[in-house]
């Protein structure tokens, strides 16, 4: 979505004390999307294990519901799907009279074991309902591409 890229290295051992310089390359693998077109469920009611569906292959489950364990919004929703999402792009929540619920994102995690992979988004709603739709934007163009990359920064280090 052209918001930010951010790339973080590790290092297995740490720089000796008298380093100057640290050198990181490698081969980053990015994702990139620019044509998009939006999916939205049905009305779901808000309740633990239903489904919310945006297209055939993309099927969430409610996971969880409820006061959010911080902050002052009075619905908490988590969605849960077994494979990675990519194409997701942004989500919104409509009432049943098809009006917006504002909404943040209040988090994600992803967990796989071998090819099984499940991947949960918690969103936090400032109104409380008994019903909603999902609305998600969809990249309609992923590409992957790989980007050679070399950094050189200097640690300082003593002479």
């Amino acid at each position: 979505d052209g918001k930010l890229l951010r790339v973080d290295v590790h290092g297995e051992v740490p720089p000796d004390s008298r380093a100057e310089m640290i050198e990181a390359k490698g081969v980053l693998a990015l994702v990139t999307g620019g044509a998009s077109e939006s999916q939205k469920s049905k009305l779901v009611p808000v309740k633990k294990g239903e489904k919310v569906a945006l297209t055939d292959k993309l099927v969430f489950k409610i996971s969880e519901t409820g006061k959010p364990e911080w902050g002052d919004d009075p619905l908490s929703v988590t969605l849960e799907i077994n494979r990675d999402i990519p194409e997701v792009a942004e989500v919104t929540f409509y009432d049943a009279d098809g009006k917006l619920i504002e909404s943040s994102a209040g988090g994600s995690s992803r967990m796989g074991l071998f090819k099984k992979v499940t991947v949960q988004k918690s969103f936090n709603l400032k109104r409380k309902v008994d019903a909603f739709q999902v609305e998600m934007k969809l990249w309609t163009d992923l590409e992957e591409k790989e980007m050679p990359f070399k950094v050189t920064v200097a640690i300082g280090g003593n002479r």
